[in-house]
C-alpha cells in the first residue's frame, strides 16, 4: 500500500519546520503548478505529471495513454479525503468517478470482450460508409446517406474521437465536396484496409501500424509505443487541419536534430493535450512517447523544456536534413501511400537549389527536377510565396507532400531564409 496523503503532509510539515530552524527560510509567495508522482499499478511503475494551467487540470503519464489507470490512481491520491484514505490507491480505477475518466483505449487494452465488440462495430461502420459513398458517387458530393454513415462511425468509435478517424473524415468530406474521385478512391481503400485490420483478417505485418495511426496506441504493448529519453527537437511548422469539423486538429511538426526523423504532435481544438510554447522553438525532451504508426509518427512530450532562442548549432543541424533530390521524395511518398492510403500525409524538408517563379513557383532540386507548390487548399498561396522578399534564396522549405493527377506537389508550411549566416523563419 502506498503512503497516504496525510503521511506526506505530516512528513512535509516536519521537513519544513526543520528547514526553518536550520536555514531560516520560510514559505514564499510562489505557487505549485505541477506535481510528478511515481505510481505503481498492477506491477507497472509509471510517472504521472499533473499540471494546473488557466484554472484547468491537465495530466499525462509515461505509459502513453491519455486517461489510464495510473492517472486515475494519481488523481484519487491527490484528491483523497481523510475518510477515504483507508482504501488502497490501486483500487481507484474501480470507483465510479475514476471509471468515467477512462478512455476507450483503456478498455481495448484490458478487456477482450470490449475489444471484439468495438472492433467489429467500427469495421461494420466503415463498410457501411464505403457503401454509401460508392452508391452516390463523387459527382453528388456529400449526400445525406453519407452524413448518416459518418455519424454512425463517430457513434461507435472510441470517445474522445481518435484524431486519426477525425482527420480521415475531414479529408473524405473535402474530397467529396471537390468531386476528387482519385482522392475519394484512395481514402475508401484506406478505410477498407482498416476494416480488414479491425476484423483481424489482414495478413501483412503493417496491421498494427495502421491501427495505431487511425486510433492511437490501444495498449502499452511495446509494438504500439516507444519510450524515448533525451532528444533535442526543433518545431519547424504547425497547421490546423480539417477533421469532423473545419480546422478541428492542430498538428505540429518536430524534427529530431540528431536523426532527422520528423514527428508530429497533435491536439483537438479546445483541448490542452499538446505541449506549451511558440513556433519555431527548440525542445529539450527529457521523456517522450512515440506511437508506432505511419510516418510522421505521433509523439507525446511528457517531460521537456523549451527555448525560443535557437542556437546556430541547432540551425546547422536542421539545414543538414534538407532534401536535395526530389526523386527520393517520390519513392517515399509512394511507399507511405501504399502502407496507409487513408491517412498518409508525409512531411518533408526541402533544400531547393533554385525557385522558378516564371513557371508557377517551382522548387528546383540539384538535378533540375521541379516540385510544384500545391494550391488546392489555398489558390492565393503562390502569390503569397512570390511576394516574400528574396524568396529565391530560401535555404529550407518545409511542408506536406500531396499529389494531383499523378503529379507530386508540396503544401509549404514554413520557409527558412539565411541572413548573416543565421536562419530567419517564416510560417505560412
Amino acid at each position: 500500500m502506498s503512503a497516504k496523503p496525510s503521511a506526506f503532509r505530516i512528513a512535509s510539515k516536519q521537513a519544513l519546520d526543520s528547514l526553518r530552524s536550520t536555514t531560516g527560510k520560510v514559505a514564499s509567495n510562489g505557487k505549485v503548478n505541477r506535481i510528478a508522482l511515481d505510481v505503481s499499478l498492477n506491477g507497472e511503475d509509471e510517472i504521472v505529471s499533473v499540471r494546473m494551467h488557466d484554472s484547468k487540470l491537465n495530466w499525462s503519464c509515461t505509459c502513453g495513454r491519455q486517461n489510464c489507470g495510473h492517472i486515475a490512481t494519481a488523481l484519487s491520491w491527490i484528491s483523497a479525503e481523510e475518510t477515504a484514505e483507508s482504501n488502497p490507491p490501486q483500487r481507484a480505477i474501480q470507483s465510479p468517478v475514476s471509471k468515467s475518466r477512462i478512455s476507450m483505449s483503456d478498455h481495448f487494452a484490458e478487456s477482450e470482450l470490449v475489444v471484439g465488440t468495438t472492433m467489429k462495430g467500427l469495421s461494420n461502420a466503415l463498410e457501411d460508409l464505403i457503401t454509401s459513398v460508392v452508391r452516390i458517387g463523387t459527382d453528388a458530393g456529400e449526400g445525406l446517406s453519407v452524413d448518416e454513415s459518418i455519424q454512425r462511425l463517430i457513434e461507435v468509435a472510441p470517445s474522445p474521437l481518435p484524431l486519426g478517424i477525425s482527420r480521415w473524415i475531414g479529408r473524405l468530406k473535402t474530397a467529396l465536396n471537390r468531386h476528387d474521385s482519385d482522392l475519394v478512391a484512395r481514402l475508401l481503400h484506406g478505410a477498407a484496409r482498416l476494416s480488414e485490420d479491425l476484423r483481424g483478417s489482414a495478413t501483412d505485418d503493417d496491421r498494427n501500424q495502421r491501427i495505431v495511426s487511425w486510433m492511437g496506441a490501444l495498449s502499452r504493448d511495446s509494438k504500439e509505443i516507444l519510450r524515448i529519453s533525451e532528444r533535442n527537437l526543433l518545431e519547424i511548422a504547425r497547421e490546423w487541419l480539417n477533421g469532423i469539423e473545419r480546422s478541428a486538429i492542430e498538428r505540429r511538426y518536430l524534427i529530431d536534430l540528431e536523426s532527422g526523423e520528423v514527428y508530429r504532435e497533435e491536439r483537438a481544438r479546445g483541448t490542452q493535450t499538446a505541449s506549451f510554447g511558440p513556433c519555431p522553438r527548440l525542445i529539450n525532451a527529457g521523456l517522450l512517447v512515440v506511437e508506432q504508426g505511419i510516418p510522421p509518427r505521433r509523439v507525446h512530450l511528457l517531460q521537456y523544456s523549451i527555448s525560443a532562442l535557437i542556437s546556430a548549432e541547432a540551425e546547422s543541424q536542421l539545414l543538414s536534413w534538407g532534401n536535395r533530390r526530389f526523386d527520393l521524395l517520390a519513392e517515399r511518398y509512394k511507399k507511405t501511400q501504399k502502407l496507409s492510403p487513408g491517412l498518409s500525409e508525409p512531411f518533408v524538408l526541402i533544400a531547393p537549389s533554385d525557385i522558378d517563379l516564371q513557371r508557377g513557383c517551382l522548387l528546383i532540386d540539384e538535378t533540375d527536377r521541379p516540385l510544384p507548390i500545391a494550391t488546392a487548399d489555398d489558390p492565393s498561396l503562390i502569390r503569397f510565396v512570390e511576394s516574400i522578399p528574396n524568396i529565391k534564396r530560401a535555404a529550407l522549405v518545409a511542408g506536406r507532400l500531396v499529389d494531383a493527377q499523378g503529379t507530386l506537389m508540396l503544401r509549404p508550411l514554413s520557409i527558412c531564409q539565411l541572413k548573416d549566416g543565421r536562419c530567419n523563419y517564416l510560417r505560412i
